[in-house]
């Protein structure tokens, strides 16, 4: 899963390695892999920095559904200006973690040392929020077809290998990862991938992807951008 983690799976964003200076401020605190940071129910009052090890943020809706938003490792600033009581946050620890969390008044303390920080904590949540707003766009315009189909063809741009007139993707590739890179519904990713097969556009060789033919996957992802 590394290959999709690093390239389709929104991690860290902007880093902010100065704040580690000044964890003698802040409540330090340390998780399992396994552990939850922060549970639905509960609120992120403080600005939470990752000192080590990786965490997954995600989101609950109304019905239980979790919505995977980023993952977030050394460096990484996590926050919740705006808590939602109908999209509850929750972070888990997904290796060993270690992380430090800052109030309002140890961070103005911290500004007040070194000013230069406030501004590279607005860079780190500007950068997230672009990104969630392009995804926005994307997920609003874009059909189910669309993203399924875009993200098979960057594969197949990125890492596919050609063999007997076929692509072949040599990574794995489940549909519940589909699901997080493409923000759709196990469900809905699912038909997509049936109907694909059923075209003879894609197949499956063990582990590895196959793109029987490329030219009717990019025809067929014109066809649903119409």
């Amino acid at each position: 899963m590394d290959y999709l983690e690093r390239n389709y799976l929104p991690e860290n964003f902007y880093g902010i390695p100065a704040l580690i200076d000044y964890c003698n401020l802040g409540e330090m605190c340390t998780f399992k892999k396994g552990d939850p940071i922060i549970l639905p129910g509960q609120y992120l009052k403080k600005l939470l920095l990752i000192i080590d090890g990786k965490v997954k943020v995600s989101r609950l809706s109304s019905s239980g559904r979790e919505h995977f938003q980023y993952f977030a490792e050394k460096n990484a600033i996590i926050n919740e200006l705006f808590p939602s009581e109908d999209s509850p946050l929750q972070i888990i620890a997904t290796r060993n973690t270690k992380t430090c969390m800052f109030t309002s008044g140890q961070l103005l303390q911290i500004i007040s040392n070194d000013n230069t920080i406030a501004l590279e904590i607005l860079k780190g949540l500007s950068q997230k929020s672009n990104y969630f707003e392009e995804r926005l766009v994307e997920r609003t315009y874009d059909t189910a077809t669309t993203r399924i189909c875009h993200l098979i063809r960057n594969l197949v741009l990125q890492v596919g290998v050609y063999e007997d007139g076929r692509c072949l993707i040599d990574i794995p590739l489940p549909q519940n990862y589909i699901s997080q890179i493409t923000g759709l519904h196990f469900i809905t990713v699912c038909n997509v991938i049936k109907k694909l097969k059923n075209e003879k556009i894609l197949g499956k060789d063990g582990k590895k992807l196959i793109v029987y033919d490329v030219e009717k996957l990019n025809k067929y992802l014109m066809l649903y951008e119409e």
